[in-house]
């Protein structure tokens, strides 16, 4: 799933995982997409290296538990 699909998950999803910063993935999406050269690279690298493994986690996670 790539950052454009979070926007088009179901609601009932996003409501039933808060623990999931839905809104932060999609706005570093929009954020990286639409406005490339104002990007803080250095701070991007350094939310990459923290909180993707967190993400990657809550997602392997919530796959468990969803049906299909």
């Amino acid at each position: 799933m790539g950052f454009d699909a979070s926007k088009n998950l179901p609601e009932s999803l996003i409501a039933n995982h808060p623990e999931v910063d839905w809104s932060g993935l999609t706005g570093v999406r929009d954020i990286v997409t639409h406005r490339y050269f104002r990007v803080d690279w250095h701070l991007l690298w350094t939310s990459i290296q923290k909180e993707l493994p967190v993400l990657k986690k809550q997602i392997r996670n919530l796959m468990k538990e969803e049906p299909g």
